[in-house]
């Protein structure tokens, strides 16, 4: 079969409309450095295959000023098996929330300010992400 014919382009067009296998592939994607508490990973299960969820609805983005967070939730969002992450100087931060939709987990990110990554975001409210850890 070629790669250009009416069949391949059909098959295509189908898998895309499948709402099952079209879950499989996902545009937006999110990075981690490492293994980060709130994504589930628990020391005492250090089981990296089934630990942390891969897959992450976008249901809110705050624009938040650094000094507006509390050490609590610092120490919350920052939080690896190594240690704490440093979060960003800068003066504005946006504060991503993330629901892990079949387990209804939230959990959140810090995430430089800028106006082209908050529209980013914005624009992305409501999908669903691909959450990557490390080199992955």
């Amino acid at each position: 079969m070629r790669t250009n014919s009416p069949e391949t382009k059909k098959t295509a067009r189908e898998l895309r409309n499948d709402p099952v296998l079209s879950k499989e592939y996902t545009k937006n994607k999110i990075q981690f450095q490492n293994y980060y508490f709130k994504l589930g990973y628990q020391w005492s299960k250090p089981d990296l295959n089934s630990i942390v969820c891969r897959f992450a609805v976008l249901i809110q983005v705050i624009r938040i000023k650094r000094e507006e967070l509390t050490e609590s939730f610092i120490e919350y969002d920052t939080r690896f098996l190594g240690g704490n992450f440093q979060i960003p100087d800068s003066k504005e931060l946006l504060l991503l929330i993330f629901l892990n939709a079949p387990l209804y987990q939230v959990f959140t990110t810090l995430r430089k300010c800028s106006k082209r990554k908050e529209k980013y975001y914005k624009d992305r409210v409501g999908q669903r992400f691909e959450i990557q850890i490390g080199y992955e």
